[in-house]
This record gives C-alpha cells, sequence and structure tokens, in this order.
C-alpha cells in the first residue's frame, strides 16, 4: 500500500486496536509504508533470570495511533485485515480523526516517563462529555482535566 500524498487529503491521528498484542510489529509495519504512529508505553519492573529489569510496554494493551489521511486509514484496515481495526465514530461509521491539539496532549502526558502514572477507563470508571477531574497525585498534581467532545473516554488537559 502507498502513502497518498495528495495536498487535499489532509493528515489526522486515528486510534487503532491491533489484534494479538502486536503493536511492534504493526509499529514497524507502518514505519515502512512510512506512516508515523505513536504507542503510549510505560516503563516496569520485571525479574529476569533473577535480576531485575526495567522495560517498557504498552500502556494500553492493544492500543495505538497512526497519522493518516481517512481514506489511507481505511486502506489499512483493509491490508492488515484481522490484525487491527480503525476506531470509528459511533453515528457516522467514519474513521474518528484525533485533532492535533488533543493528540499532542496525550502524547505530553504519556510520554512523561512517569512510573506513577496510571490509566483509567474501560470498565471501571465510566466518563461523559464534559466530565471535570482533578489530579491529586504525581506529577500532574493539581492539573484539571476533563473529558473530550471527540470520544467520551479520551481525556484533555485543561
Amino acid at each position: 500500500m502507498k502513502r497518498m500524498t495528495s495536498e487535499t487529503a489532509s493528515e489526522h491521528w486515528y486510534a487503532l486496536k491491533v489484534f494479538y498484542n502486536k503493536v511492534f510489529e504493526i509499529e514497524a509495519y507502518l514505519k515502512d509504508k512510512a506512516f508515523e504512529s505513536y504507542i503510549p508505553l510505560k516503563t516496569v519492573e520485571m525479574m529476569w533470570r533473577g535480576e531485575k529489569k526495567i522495560c517498557r510496554k504498552p500502556a494500553v494493551s492493544s492500543l495505538m495511533f497512526v497519522r493518516a489521511t481517512e481514506h489511507a486509514a481505511i486502506g489499512l484496515q483493509r491490508q492488515l485485515n484481522n490484525r487491527i481495526i480503525v476506531y470509528c465514530d459511533g453515528d457516522t461509521k467514519r474513521p474518528a480523526a484525533i485533532p492535533e491539539r488533543e493528540m499532542n496532549i496525550f502524547r505530553l502526558v504519556t510520554s512523561s516517563g512517569d512510573r506513577e502514572l496510571e490509566y483509567f477507563g474501560g470498565e471501571d470508571t465510566v466518563y461523559h462529555t464534559g466530565d471535570r477531574v482533578r489530579v491529586t497525585e504525581g506529577i500532574f498534581k493539581g492539573c484539571l482535566l476533563y473529558t473530550s467532545d471527540a470520544a467520551d473516554d479520551l481525556i484533555g488537559v485543561d
């Protein structure tokens, strides 16, 4: 698959669900095809052969992002059939583009390297658009967070 380079087609960030926890394989594939991608990672300590090792692993299982045109994102899903899906808008069923500002904030927060950074979402916590949350611990203590209009489970920094 060749990357679309038309000046009329604008690129956006899209969230991908990667099956079989193959985010690093998909990342290599995207890099080979000249796509920019991002995987939120966390640093964890593991014991290996009796020694403590520090390694990086996906902070959110099976989640990564790709910067592409909508057409290219749909093409990637077809090309990587049964390995990824592009998250879509519930109403339009089209790939849900993530605004550049929100992605920049998300990348800044998730690439901070703070080992105590926790990710909330999924089954445990239900957020609604416009909900506000104050961070009480860690390097972002005092920050006010709010849920985005783009997706009820994404949080932006205010």
